[in-house]
């Protein structure tokens, strides 16, 4: 009985083992550095990867804009039959000479013209067969060439709004890795101010029973517990929020695990910014792609004042004919051949002012763009002083915040000294830990606040760095 028992637990540990295995490995959390998550988004985000497919169609747009000038040539054939063959009028012209002869014997008078009239006739044959090609080349098209350079210059554009979407991607990504790093330190705190609150619960409660304290000094400490029981909680579903958050900023799937293997201590924070001596308005992409739609707008003004110019085409065609009236045009009979060659020239000699309509209105989009530098300039210069002025003052709020960690800290140690002595009461105890909770709650939201600004004063003076 026994042996059949242990038999049957190997069979059912054989046939669960691969299952147990998978279930290990579903569970296994993809490990992430900041810059693994960086590079993780730009490589799989939809953002990114629709910004490089529109590069992509920049460049088959130039290709296909290259194309126009290059040899078109082109090849029909066509097989017809006729089952009516096409009937035509044509004049009498028998008739009228007949009557002519007659008035010239004084037959007729010449009053007498005789009728006029047109008699219907068919011509062609019930099968006719036709193949050829076509060529022609533009040899000159002043629009052509400013399309062109149109055209490249749209791909720079496209390029460009690539990096910019790369660039909010880095820190969109950044920001929400950090969240989660200071939601995680934020459990760390929780969990150990729920395991000392605990303790000194269940320490008040045995002096309770002993007779040392008051009933009202263990109901204190198990309030203040319940209290971070419940900020656990909270601060747990935060820290999901925020790694959901991060993974929907990397294009990653919601539901697979990861975990972050960066630490909030392991961060160099620098309290300072890099000195931008000689900044240049072109370190930011938006300035830059505005640059090139600007130039965009020139060659619009160019392609319109080209189109008085004339364009000049070279054309030739070769062709081949069977008529048949049997079926038979593979077989036998002779193939009439026909060829041309020629060029020309097209000029547009007036259309209604259409063009100089369309060169006033490039005109007037080229100086709204010029003035939409200037704002664009104190736009930036005015994102620079905000992001300089929140770092300085998060810094600032960082080292206080810091500094009042440490006191609370050392509140802490010192009113739990006191209160195993006797010298002081629990409800110290409790404020103290409270005092502490907070402290710290507050310096991870000053430390966040600072890695942020620093990443929005990178932003703004377009000095950050795509991995």
């Amino acid at each position: 009985m026994l042996q059949k028992a242990f038999i049957s637990l190997l069979l059912f540990l054989f046939t669960a083992l691969p299952y147990l295995s998978a279930q290990s490995n579903s569970s296994t959390a993809t490990e992430l550095s900041l810059n693994q998550a960086v590079q993780y988004a730009l490589q799989n985000h939809v953002d990114v990867l629709n910004a490089k497919d529109d590069e992509i169609i920049a460049k088959k747009d130039v290709k296909e804009v290259i194309g126009i000038g290059l040899p078109q040539v082109k090849g029909a054939a066509d097989l017809q039959h006729f089952f009516e063959i096409p009937t035509q009028f044509l004049p009498d012209f028998v008739t009228p000479s007949v009557y002519d002869v007659l008035i010239d014997e004084g037959l007729l008078s010449n009053n007498n013209s005789g009728p006029s009239e047109v008699f219907p006739a068919q011509f062609g044959t019930p099968f006719t067969a036709s193949a050829g090609v076509e060529a022609s080349q533009l040899l000159f098209d002043g629009s052509y060439l400013i399309g062109l350079k149109a055209t490249k210059t749209y791909q720079d554009v496209s390029k460009k709004t690539t990096e910019q979407v790369k660039i909010e991607k880095v820190i969109n990504v950044s920001k929400a890795y950090y969240n989660v790093l200071v939601s995680e330190e934020r459990m760390g705190i929780i969990i150990a101010n729920e395991t000392r609150l605990k303790s000194l619960f269940d320490e008040t409660k045995a002096l309770y029973e002993n007779g040392f304290v008051e009933k009202l000094d263990v109901d204190r400490i198990e309030l203040s517990y319940n209290d971070v029981v419940f900020e656990k909680e909270k601060v747990q579903n935060l820290l999901n929020l925020s790694l959901l958050v991060l993974k929907f900023e990397m294009g990653m799937n919601l539901k697979e695990e990861i975990q972050l293997t960066d630490k909030l201590s392991d961060i160099q924070f620098t309290p300072t910014l890099p000195v931008q001596d000689n900044f240049n308005y072109q370190n930011r992409v938006e300035y830059s792609i505005m640059e090139t739609q600007n130039r965009l707008l020139e060659l619009e003004v160019k392609r319109n004042q080209v189109d008085y110019f004339p364009n000049l085409v070279a054309f030739g065609s070769y062709s081949t004919n069977a008529q048949r009236n049997e079926f038979d045009i593979f077989e036998k009979g002779e193939w009439f051949p026909t060829g041309i060659v020629g060029a020309r020239l097209q000029l547009n000699i007036f259309d209604g002012f259409q063009r100089n309509a369309k060169i006033q209105k490039a005109k007037i989009n080229h100086q709204k763009m010029e003035r939409a530098f200037d704002l664009m300039e104190n736009s930036i210069d005015l994102q620079i002083e905000s992001a300089r002025t929140n770092f300085e003052n998060a810094v600032k709020s960082l080292q206080i915040q810091e500094k009042n960690k440490a006191l609370a800290e050392e509140v802490v140690r010192v009113t739990k000294i006191k209160y195993e002595e006797g010298l002081g009461t629990n409800l110290e105890v409790t404020n103290a830990e409270s005092s502490l909770k907070e402290a710290q709650s507050n310096y991870y939201n000053a430390l966040f606040d600072a890695i942020v600004a620093k990443l929005d004063y990178e932003q703004a003076t377009g000095s950050v760095v795509i991995p």
